[in-house]
């Protein structure tokens, strides 16, 4: 499915495009890449954009999307600055996916522009951040927790279709990768046992979320955030946020620190690590990419 472009006044224009559907190479603009890992449409049925300026505060772009596939997800939002003012004026992008008229999951993002750059900002909708609490202004949830939702434009990279789309090159197979994972056990310390012989840049690590318990899902490697790291050659470490979740931590008042649970993590040493600049798959498993592969 492609979305129609949609021309916005003063600041921005703003592009939707399916899974089949690539931005184009216009200099200086900003490439969101949307991503749920939820099944659509029976846990997630829509999810809305806006685009607020933060000199302002006038919201710039607002709409509302109704998926009805796996397969109209990823999705690229291309923002453009209208003039040379726009460069100066970092931009507050929101997402909320929902069910029904409930809000199930939300992620912002505060990111200016690079004159003469693409730069390719994922925005990931994560079991971790599901009914999770709103963090406030100017923060977000990502990985079970609340972060700044400053992103520094020098740290993300130029858009390449390669790193969204799955037929634009690489993509990772999570039934594949997957099927024969092995549960470990995690350390309170977040720390878990990796299999001898797993060198660098190999294994992956996947959770069993109380929410979709017929699937395990894979987390990006590298990632201390919202993923997990290698530690040493022999050891890896889950970021606090699902960590917390494993072991269901709760705050001072007795609330859980993150509303799902991780109740069962996983490694398994098929493929090269999952990272961020490798799409997944289109699943002939279960019709969608980045859900997590249905293993009983």
């Amino acid at each position: 499915m492609t979305f129609n472009m949609r021309a916005v006044p003063l600041w921005i224009a703003a592009m939707v495009c399916g899974v089949h559907c690539a931005p184009t190479d216009r200099e200086t603009q900003v490439t969101l890449a949307l991503s749920s890992e939820t099944q659509i449409p029976d846990e997630l049925d829509s999810f809305s954009i806006r685009v607020i300026s933060t000199r302002t505060g006038e919201l710039r772009f607002a709409q509302d999307y109704f998926p009805t596939s796996g397969r109209e997800f990823p999705a690229t939002l291309a923002v453009i600055p209208a003039d040379e003012d726009s460069l100066g004026s970092p931009l507050r992008v929101e997402v909320e996916g929902r069910k029904g008229a409930q809000t199930a999951v939300r992620r912002s993002s505060v990111v200016s522009f690079l004159e003469g750059r693409n730069l390719l900002l994922n925005v990931p909708l994560r079991m971790a951040c599901f009914a999770f609490p709103d963090c406030g202004p100017n923060a977000t949830c990502a990985g079970g927790q609340c972060v700044s939702a400053l992103v520094e434009p020098t740290s993300l990279p130029d858009f390449s279709a390669s790193y969204v789309f799955a037929e634009s090159g690489t993509c990772f197979d999570e039934v594949n990768c997957l099927a024969t994972s092995t549960e470990v056990a995690v350390n309170q310390d977040c720390t878990f046992s990796i299999p001898d012989g797993v060198s660098e840049g190999n294994g992956n690590v996947s959770i069993r979320w109380q929410a979709a318990p017929a699937r395990i899902l894979a987390l990006e490697s590298n990632d201390t955030q919202e993923g997990w790291t290698r530690v040493d050659a022999t050891h890896g470490r889950l970021s606090q946020g699902a960590c917390d979740s494993h072991f269901q931590r709760t705050d001072s008042g007795g609330r859980l620190l993150v509303a799902d649970w991780a109740q069962k993590v996983y490694f398994s040493t098929t493929c090269g690590s999952k990272t961020a600049r490798i799409p997944f798959c289109l699943s002939a498993q279960t019709g969608h990419s980045g859900i997590g592969a249905i293993v009983p």
